[in-house]
C-alpha cells in the first residue's frame, strides 16, 4: 500500500523526534510518497485538460435551451456589479450614519 504524503510527513516527524539521523533515513520514502502523489495529480490534471470528444453535427442541431449572446453576459455582470456597488454604498452610508 502506498503511503500518502501526510503519512510520510508523520513518519518523518516521529523519526525526527527519535534522532536527526533517523529522520534523514526517512527522507527517501517521504520523497517517493510526494513524487507518487505529484505523478497521480499530473495524470489527473492531464485527463481533465484533454478536450472532450466533439459531438456529431446532428447533436448540435437538436440541442435545446436558451442561448445567451455576449450582450446578455455583459448585461448580467453589469447588473451584478451595480447591485454590489449599491450594497457597498448602503453599508458605508449606514456605517457613517450610526
Amino acid at each position: 500500500m502506498k503511503a500518502s504524503p501526510l503519512e510520510a510527513v508523520r513518519l518523518l516527524e516521529g523519526a525526527f523526534h527519535e534522532s536527526v539521523t533517523a529522520a534523514l533515513c526517512q527522507m527517501e520514502p517521504s520523497r517517493r510518497a510526494f513524487d507518487e502523489a505529484a505523478d497521480a495529480l499530473e495524470k489527473r490534471l492531464a485527463e481533465l485538460a484533454s478536450p472532450p470528444p466533439a459531438p456529431a453535427a446532428g447533436d448540435l442541431l437538436s440541442e435545446e435551451g436558451v442561448r445567451i449572446g455576449s450582450r446578455g453576459y455583459v448585461l448580467f455582470w453589469l447588473g451584478v456589479l451595480t447591485a454590489a456597488l449599491a450594497a457597498f454604498a448602503a453599508g458605508i452610508w449606514t456605517g457613517t450614519a450610526l
